[in-house]
Order: C-alpha cells, then sequence, then structure tokens
C-alpha cells in the first residue's frame, strides 16, 4: 500500500510533528517539518494533505500564528506558503492546487502561486468540512439549517451548482469528510461515521 502521513501534537514536548509510515507500516520517519519563526518545530499542526507527487501541506498554529506549511518531495525542511487558518480542513487536486476551508470561507492557492483565490461554493449554508475526491470535485460537509439538515455538497471549481446529498446525522458535532478511490462518500458526527449514499 502507499505511504500513511501523521500530524499529531505531542503534549509536554516542544512542539508537533509529521511521520510518514512507509507503505503504511512499519517504524516512522519524522519529516522535517519547521512550525517555529526560530526554525524549530514549535507548533501544533491540525490539518494535513499529501498529493500524488509526494508533497505534504499541513495547518499548524505555531510561534508565526496559523499557517500553511508545505515539504515538497525530497526537500530537506519545509517552507510556509502562507499566513491562513484551515480549521475545516486541506486538500490538494491533481492539478496540485490547495483547498483550503476555514470560517465558512473556500480559498485556492493554485500549484506553483503565491497569493490565495477565493473559490464559490454553491448552496453552502454552515460548511464544516472539505475533501477533494478522485474525481477532482470538491466534497464539502455543510451543517445545513432547521430547514435542510446535514448533507454533503459536491462541486467542480467554478460551478455555480452543486449536487445535493443529505444524510441523517444524530448531531452537529464536529465533522470531517473523505472520498474513498471508489467514489464512497465518508463523514465524521462526533464518535460516528456515516457512509453518504449517492443517489
Amino acid at each position: 500500500g502507499g505511504d500513511v502521513v501523521v500530524a499529531e501534537v505531542t503534549y509536554g514536548e516542544d512542539g508537533g510533528r509529521v511521520s510518514r509510515f512507509p507503505g503504511g507500516t512499519g517504524a516512522p520517519e519524522v519529516l522535517p517539518f519547521q512550525f517555529g519563526s526560530d526554525g524549530s518545530d514549535d507548533g501544533n499542526p491540525y490539518a494535513i494533505t499529501a498529493n500524488a507527487a509526494g508533497d505534504i501541506a499541513v495547518c499548524a498554529s505555531g510561534t508565526w500564528g496559523d499557517s500553511v506549511h508545505v515539504l515538497k518531495n525530497g526537500a530537506a525542511t519545509s517552507t510556509v506558503t502562507q499566513q491562513q487558518e484551515c480549521e475545516d480542513g486541506i486538500a490538494y487536486n491533481s492539478a496540485g492546487d490547495l483547498y483550503e476551508l476555514n470560517e465558512r470561507v473556500l480559498a485556492k492557492l493554485p500549484s506553483g502561486a503565491s497569493d490565495l483565490v477565493d473559490v464559490w461554493m454553491p448552496g453552502a449554508i454552515d460548511p464544516v468540512a472539505l475533501a477533494v475526491g478522485p474525481d477532482d470535485k470538491i466534497y464539502i460537509a455543510d451543517n445545513g439549517d432547521d430547514t435542510t439538515g446535514p448533507r454533503v455538497l459536491v462541486f467542480a471549481d467554478g460551478d455555480t451548482d452543486a449536487e445535493v446529498i443529505e444524510f441523517a446525522a444524530t448531531s452537529s458535532g464536529h465533522r470531517t469528510i473523505s472520498v474513498a478511490p471508489d467514489g464512497d462518500i465518508y463523514v465524521t458526527d462526533d464518535s460516528l461515521v456515516w457512509q453518504v449514499a449517492r443517489a
């Protein structure tokens, strides 16, 4: 299988770390992320994604405030791409564009660019989690409101309408979302994981 990359907060130590498990097993390799302004790992990573080229992006809170750190495949250390919170998720598409969701705002850092651009989320009411699927579409877990209830929004970058998939979550707790290679959608709901069926 592929490598597994994990970001963790190392409580009681100087900061967080990012580790890679080659093939998903065996001894982890600690990757050279630097979250602190002094070149240290003083920071708390809380969101992570990787692309097909092996680049890894991590959102972390640290001595610079919240920022996005990218470790290019084979690089000796990570670099800060921008000062940006992304508590609701980050995800690469196949072109290497990096999407970031934070406080109901979706932004994109195009591959090779240095400036974020806003991305429209059609139909969004209370977007709380982000994924990019194998079809390169954007998947948003949205808590909705009293009228709609929770749902998943599926759309391509630039679309003005979204596919809306409702699901019967039992709470509006912390959510994450993931899309499997076969297109199946999974959404967390506090301690539960929902497989969201498409029509």
